[in-house]
């Protein structure tokens, strides 16, 4: 009840600080047990351990009231499913690419 009370604009700015605080988190999990002795549990600890992961559960929350409350958030121009300008053929270019790029 606290986060739909958010005006559009704090929704947006509390989805950068929970992106940030994330990684800090995570970052700051893994290099205190890595540096502990611990490196194994130093990746699933920062990665797959819940309250690590919280501010991801709680930005995905925002973006969801952010997106059932100002309608307008959805932008087509800002898709990249929905530009005309790229289509099937931009796609599997694309793609192409980038598979290459992996396998490569």
């Amino acid at each position: 009840p606290v986060l739909q009370e958010y005006s559009i604009d704090s929704m947006r700015r509390w989805i950068v600080v929970h992106y940030f605080l994330q990684i800090v988190f995570g970052v700051a999990c893994f290099l205190a047990l890595y540096f502990a002795g611990y490196p194994d549990l130093a990746f699933v600890f920062s990665t797959f351990w819940p309250p690590s992961r919280f501010p991801v559960f709680i930005m995905g929350v925002l973006a969801g009231l952010l997106r059932v409350v100002d309608a307008g958030a959805y932008d087509p121009v800002l898709s990249l499913t929905q530009r005309k300008d790229r289509d099937s053929e931009w796609w599997a270019r694309r793609g192409g690419a980038r598979g290459g790029g992996v396998l490569a």
